[in-house]
């Protein structure tokens, strides 16, 4: 993941779209750290995320560039909200949440290997909601 964003940075920056850039390296940096929290002895300590938001904001409000900016300021909070957790029903629903903001600001930024990236993640969130959370509870239902 930390690749994959690093690479979105420099995709971004070429479409002259420096909000995405920013955003794309602090979520390369948040998946290192969030990857390596037991290592790092940062798990569970409060002020992780919440350094993350602010600087996600901070970055968001440097880097402005219209309300396409917001759009992905919100996404990348939300995914410092689901990512810091370790509750993986948590991480799938929020997850979910974010890719409409993610396809509607490539959308806006023309970036069509952004929109396709986006389709993908939300497609698989969909599928892996409806096999671990859907399922297991209509199969429990239907038992019952």
């Amino acid at each position: 993941m930390v690749i994959s964003q690093l690479i979105f940075a420099i995709h971004y920056f070429l479409l002259s779209a420096y909000t995405g850039a920013a955003l794309s390296l602090i979520s390369s940096l948040r998946a290192y750290i969030f990857g390596h929290k037991k290592k790092l002895r940062i798990e569970g300590k409060v002020y992780v995320p919440f350094t993350f938001i602010l600087i996600i904001l901070l970055s968001g409000i440097i880097t402005w560039q219209g309300y396409e900016s917001l759009l992905i300021v919100i996404a990348l909070i939300i995914e410092v909200v689901a990512l810091w957790s370790n509750k993986e029903r948590k991480i799938r629903f929020l997850l979910l949440l974010t890719a409409p903001f993610w396809f509607l600001y490539n959308y806006l930024v023309n970036s069509y290997p952004g929109m396709i990236t986006s389709s993908i993640i939300f497609t698989s969130l969909f599928i892996a909601i409806l096999k671990f959370d859907v399922l297991p509870y209509l199969k429990k239902l239907k038992n019952s």
